[in-house]
């Protein structure tokens, strides 16, 4: 099953730490702030290298970072297609 990032768990921990923004997370543990938003919205999986940083920075237990969200059938997975620069865009009915 498809792993989302509990970004409440994360940001609750991170205030506690003195970053209080989704940008000091981002800059505290390398790496992008859309980055971050893309896995706290489940467009994205957060990689291994990603949880074990925020595990060791902000002292989070793996099993509180992320969870299981289970995947749609293709009858309810949003259509999308590619626009002309390669990105994915939702399909207009």
């Amino acid at each position: 099953m498809p792993l989302r990032l509990r970004m409440d768990t994360v940001l609750a921990k991170a205030k506690k730490a003195g970053d209080g923004s989704v940008f000091a997370v981002a800059r505290r543990i390398g790496v992008n702030h859309t980055t971050l938003g893309r896995l706290s919205k489940g467009q994205s999986e957060p990689s291994l290298q990603t949880l074990w940083t925020l595990r060791r920075v902000y002292g989070i237990p793996m099993d509180d970072l992320v969870y299981e969200r289970p995947a749609l059938p293709p009858e309810e997975q949003p259509r999308t297609r590619r626009n002309s620069r390669g990105r994915k865009q939702p399909v207009r009915s």
